[in-house]
């Protein structure tokens, strides 16, 4: 039987081995979880779920830079680049509320106007009453014909475009917001006759005149007939906008008889004609005239005729002179420049339509002494 003094001891014993477990355990159990030598979380390994939220639909959104930081002091979490276009989706409903946006078009062809004027205004009566015609108006350029205002107050809205070549168009009643996320609208060129002027070889005709003529006058008073010219531009194009319905005459102006002549086409309102025309190819000679020493004579007279044509130039300081639209034939040539023997031959022309250098040289008379 052991003794009273052996089981105090034991009884010691166990009491303390009981604590030492019981703080081991609290010890090992409280401690923190560590990743590695140094106890550091792993960067962005935790981050708020609002955080997490972003990230992804950062991602989603597949764009420019933005970067979240973490909260618990780790390493920021960055996602892929947040484009612009990302951001205006996102405030989209914000800004087409006040957004005025349209693609303005040519109605017969389509294709975007590149450049015109503008006015906007709330109130749609003024504008049509010519309110606008003291306003400046403001210029957009755009090779897509687009028309974007931002800041426009919700509401209703008119505007009145103005674009060379085209009928003033006023666009009333235009809501903001608008419902469409584009609106396209159409310029008319009005009643107007358009076209192209080429050569017999298919090139462009740059400055050809085109005479237009009214046939709506009185026909008793050929005066009365109104009559527009216009000017090819480099591309061979015109265009003569504005008119009244009606008949008319078109045909290239020339000092010979009208050319390539279209007569009585009619123009219904509000529509147009394309009428391209052929201005022929003529020979044009350039003429050089000089002394037999080479020395180029100045108001020498240039003529040429025959089948019943007569083309008549004077040279200028440098001895040259030019005779323009000389149909093919046989002429005469004359070169009459005073003391000087005067010249004349025949000039056969015979050569495919273009321009042709003729040299000629003149023998001084004798001067006559005393």
């Amino acid at each position: 039987m052991p003794r009273k003094g052996n089981f105090n001891i034991h009884l010691l014993v166990a009491f303390l081995g009981a604590i030492g477990i019981t703080l081991f355990a609290v010890i090992f159990l409280c401690a923190p979880e560590r990743d590695g030598d140094d106890g550091i979380l792993p960067p962005g390994r935790q981050v708020v779920a609002k955080d997490r939220q972003v990230v992804a639909e950062g991602r989603m959104a597949g764009s420019d830079a933005f970067v979240i930081d973490d909260p618990l002091g780790a390493a920021p979490v960055e996602s892929r680049p947040l484009e612009p276009r990302t951001v205006e989706a996102k405030d989209r409903d914000d800004r087409a509320s006040g957004r005025i946006r349209a693609r303005i078009v040519d109605t017969h062809t389509g294709r975007p106007v590149a450049a015109f004027k503008v006015w906007i205004d709330r109130e749609s009566g003024e504008l049509a009453d010519g309110g606008w015609t003291s306003r400046p108006g403001e210029l957009v350029r755009n090779q897509f014909g687009i028309l974007e205002r931002d800041g426009v107050d919700k509401g209703t809205w008119a505007l009145l475009i103005r674009c060379p070549g085209y009928e003033d168009l006023l666009v009333p009643g235009l809501v903001v917001p608008q419902k469409e996320e584009l609106l396209t609208i159409g310029l008319s060129r009005g009643t107007h006759i358009r076209g192209t002027v080429i050569d017999s070889h298919g090139d462009p005709v740059r400055n050809a005149r085109v005479i237009v003529k009214s046939l709506t006058g009185d026909r008793a008073d050929p005066g009365s007939d109104l009559i527009f010219k216009k000017t090819t531009n480099r591309d061979g194009f015109y265009l003569v906008a504005g008119l009244t319905p009606g008949a008319y005459d078109i045909f290239l102006e020339s000092t010979d008889e009208p050319a390539d002549c279209r007569r009585g086409l009619f123009v219904a309102a509000g529509s147009g004609l394309t009428i391209d025309l052929i201005q022929p190819v003529h020979n044009r000679i350039e003429f050089q005239i000089c002394s037999v020493s080479g020395a180029p004579l100045n108001k020498a007279s240039v003529r040429l005729y025959g089948e019943g044509r007569r083309f008549n130039a004077a040279t200028d300081a440098e001895g040259r002179a030019v005779l323009e639209r000389i149909p093919e034939g046989t002429y005469t040539l004359s070169v009459i420049k005073g003391g000087f023997y005067p010249l004349k031959e025949e000039f056969l022309l015979q050569t495919p339509e273009g321009t042709h250098g003729v040299d000629k040289k003149l023998e001084p008379t004798p001067r006559k002494d005393g």
